[in-house]
């Protein structure tokens, strides 16, 4: 039997069905990529923001799983994945505004006639990324906050608390992302043009996560340290109040030196990975189901 041929306004960009349908893969892609990792983002940002009840467990590779089974032990599995409905709740709307825009700008920059260059690859990317953040941004303060203990903020600004270094950082982190992916992906079929698609994406999407994970990390861990400052109780986190990102930058300098920009990394690169490579072929099946691929 004859294939089914797809509509030529599925595989246009700039058509409404090709809109939508991109934005509900990005969206499922993103929820599925969340889910398989949450457990390890609770404890990365537990390290990040030097939590006490489990600054013991910082500086040794073996120390996340022995975080993972502390709170497992304390709280359960509920305890692993606290604050996960919240992060399901922003993580379907900035991937799916993220992946939708990247399918935009494709559009706007890659050239028709050839191959698109690494560097509009990384523009295409970083716009993704920094136009997801500004619809989402207030819904990732609440889920730190909520798997951090600490109170849900009542004023309108401080949901922005961390705006701009999350800005900063998302658009090494989405660039790379994105251009690591795409070249990676055409670069391993040609080395490796017997594997099947699906292993080219989780392997291209693995590489591209790792690296731009390092890229943007320390624009991570001062985002942390100004959404959850300002909290002063028995076993506070961080009594201190940020003014800006230069200030949380010189504090974590001053305090920790240039590991502090880089602890919980090592969770990072345990969760970015799985987490790169889940999405990325993720979105692409569901392109495939979609038949917009």
């Amino acid at each position: 039997m004859a294939p089914v041929p797809v509509p030529a306004t599925n595989r246009d960009p700039r058509s409404w069905d090709y809109a939508w349908k991109s934005f509900v893969a990005g969206g499922v892609a993103g929820c599925a990529a969340k889910s398989v990792v949450a457990p390890l983002d609770r404890v990365k940002i537990l390290f990040q923001a030097h939590s006490p009840a489990y600054a013991h467990h910082q500086g040794s590779f073996f120390g996340v799983f022995r975080a993972v089974r502390d709170i497992h032990s304390s709280h359960g599995a509920r305890g692993l994945f606290q604050g996960h409905s919240a992060t399901l709740i922003r993580i379907f709307p900035y991937a799916a505004v993220k992946f939708m825009a990247y399918e935009q700008y494709k559009h706007l920059i890659f050239p028709v006639d050839r191959r698109p260059t690494p560097v509009q690859q990384l523009l295409a990317g970083s716009l993704a990324g920094v136009t997801s953040v500004f619809f989402t941004y207030p819904l990732e303060v609440v889920r730190v906050r909520l798997a951090f203990n600490v109170p849900v903020l009542s004023n309108l600004r401080n949901f922005y608390r961390g705006f701009t270094p999350t800005v900063y950082g998302m658009i090494p982190y989405a660039g790379v992302s994105f251009m690591g992916y795409e070249r990676l992906k055409h670069q391993i079929h040609e080395i490796s043009p017997d594997w099947s698609p699906s292993r080219v994406h989780l392997v291209a999407g693995g590489l591209a996560g790792a690296v731009s994970q390092t890229v943007s990390y320390p624009w991570e861990v001062i985002r942390r340290r100004m959404q959850v400052s300002g909290q002063f109780h028995a076993d506070s986190y961080e009594a201190k109040v940020y003014k800006n990102s230069v200030e949380t930058a010189r504090y974590i300098w001053r305090r920790h030196g240039l590991r502090g920009f880089f602890i919980g990394l090592s969770i990072g690169y345990l969760k970015v990975t799985p987490m790169s490579m889940v999405s990325f072929w993720t979105y692409e099946a569901c392109k495939q189901f979609l038949h917009i691929e």
